[in-house]
């Protein structure tokens, strides 16, 4: 099928106009798939149709890019919250985002709006974006470069569910239409005729990972050489090619001329690609899609009331503000009293108290969530941070102390042997107490890594940890591909300023490096 860009432009924006009515209040409502758990306060059969919705986003992704579907474990899955309007999403991260998304070792979740007739519109992209970032980051080896990133996550991004069951994949990006066409008039009629910063496809290849993000170009022309490759019959494997000399080793330039050719040849093509002004997609029949199956409960009346401090303390990550901490741990204890049975309360308690420094008060709460849930791996992991703090704070030299630690993360990780948290934290208490790791503490943060590898702190940490092992290839790609991460920003400068020090002058100086800007926190 081929559909005119600009047309195509036109029929989304009118669509876009279109507002759906405001959803009735309902009871929280958990919805389980295989990849996703969906919270959202609507009926159960629209959370569930929501659920089945991402679940056939995933597989048609994985059906297009032909990439397995390996059981990570129930930990590993996104958690989607699903709120009433944008403006609950702003109110719950102090954004001004639509939606967002957060990848940490302690699991990764979106928050999206109903409001857009479940988030359809600019915050499914983002989610779709995210998304596919996840799962070509948890199934490729190789440190793929910029444009390659962004541009293959822009091309499922446009993914369309349709109502027979079926996905459209690599539709045109509407929002990246001005960086593609380069004029304002090409877009809504305008009579405007800015050009736009032109990017060459030599350029694009052989981005580094300081220039990464200084243009909104990388994005649409690596979505634009994403369909190129995708959909020209002369091309279709050369991708493959491509990936395949990166997964060896070779730069991406290098690697772009084995699988391409001639690059200045191959930039005219591209230029010739986009004046056609007609795109095919990719339609996946609903026979090629397993949603598999759906679980759904409604939260317990505890559940249901915890649950607003309960996504602030997993959005903020233990980063909030000093009094918004006392407050939100004042009102979840008051929680806990009235249901004082209701094991995951305890334990949303038991971060609340962590949050607000009251690391005794966490790992009682901890404690008796275990107690009446044996089985809760949250509540263990809990403990185990407030033990962790309580150990630090006191700078306990005791082996004993750090031993009872251990334990707690031991119990854990039988729980949920692939829920990378346990084995992450086990690693850092060696750290904490001044102790180099053993060697299964090292297998344990390694494991953890691939089990998320898209959560920046593992990348970090595994990256340090390679470096003190002179595994120079994999700290040098760990890093690399932390560089690349979207959610690294903060740190994204000075791990620059390892890999430099890397390169010119070793191991030892990127260790001193790392130190020395503060990124060993752990």
């Amino acid at each position: 099928m081929r559909q005119g860009f600009s047309r195509l432009i036109r029929v989304l924006l009118l669509g876009g106009l279109a507002t759906s009515p405001t959803l009735a209040q309902a009871a929280w409502t958990e919805a389980s798939t295989r990849h996703f758990v969906v919270f959202s306060e609507d009926k159960p059969e629209a959370v569930r149709q929501f659920a089945e919705k991402l679940e056939r986003f995933d597989q048609a992704l994985r059906y297009v890019s032909r990439l397995g579907d390996v059981d990570l474990g129930p930990a590993n899955r996104l958690t989607v919250y699903a709120l009433r309007n944008t403006g609950a999403v702003q109110s719950l991260a102090n954004t001004k985002m639509a939606s967002f998304n957060l990848a940490k070792a302690s699991g990764r979740l979106s928050v999206v709006p109903r409001d857009h007739a479940y988030f359809d519109g600019f915050p499914q992209t983002v989610l779709f974006h995210e998304y596919t970032h996840h799962v070509l980051h948890s199934n490729y080896s190789a440190v793929w470069p910029a444009w390659l990133r962004e541009g293959f996550a822009e091309f499922y991004a446009t993914a369309a569910l349709q109502e027979d069951g079926s996905v459209h994949i690599g539709l045109p990006p509407v929002y990246r239409a001005y960086s593609l066409l380069g004029t304002q008039q090409n877009i809504l009629g305008s009579r405007v005729q800015t050009r736009v910063r032109e990017l060459p496809l030599k350029q694009l290849l052989s981005m580094n990972y300081s220039e990464a993000y200084d243009t909104p170009q990388l994005y649409a022309r690596g979505w634009l050489f994403v369909h190129d490759l995708n959909f020209e019959p002369k091309r279709q494997e050369q991708l493959t090619r491509y990936v395949a000399g990166l997964e060896r080793g070779m730069g991406s330039l290098e690697a772009g001329a084995a699988a391409f050719g001639d690059i200045a040849v191959l930039d005219s093509e591209l230029d010739e690609y986009l004046e056609k002004n007609t795109f095919k997609y990719l339609k996946v029949q609903a026979s090629k899609i397993n949603v598999g199956a759906v679980s759904m409960r409604t939260l317990s009346a505890g559940e249901q009331e915890v649950m607003p401090y309960r996504m602030r303390s997993k959005v903020r990550g233990g980063n909030v503000e000093p009094k918004e901490a006392q407050e939100l741990a004042s009102s979840v204890r008051t929680l806990a009293e009235r249901f004082p049975s209701d094991a995951l309360v305890q334990a949303s308690l038991a971060q609340a108290e962590s949050d607000a420094g009251n690391h005794f008060a966490a790992e009682n709460a901890a404690a008796r969530a275990i107690a009446i849930d044996p089985k809760l791996v949250e509540a263990h992991i809990c403990k185990a941070l407030a033990q962790m703090a309580i150990a630090k704070g006191i700078q306990s030299p005791d082996p004993q102390v750090w031993a009872e630690v251990r334990k707690t993360l031991a119990g854990a990780n039988r729980l949920d042997p692939d829920n990378p948290q346990p084995l992450a934290l086990f690693y850092q208490t060696f750290s904490a107490s001044a102790q180099n790791p053993t060697a299964n503490a090292v297998a344990g943060l390694h494991r953890a890594y691939e089990l998320a590898p898209q959560a920046a702190e593992l990348e970090l940490m595994a990256g340090y940890q390679y470096l003190v092992d002179a595994q120079i290839d994999q700290a040098r790609k760990a890093l690399t591909r932390y560089v690349f991460t979207p959610h690294a920003e903060h740190n994204r400068d000075s791990a620059i300023a390892v890999l430099k020090a890397l390169e010119r002058e070793g191991a030892a100086a990127a260790i001193e490096t790392f130190l020395a800007r503060g990124l060993k926190s752990w």
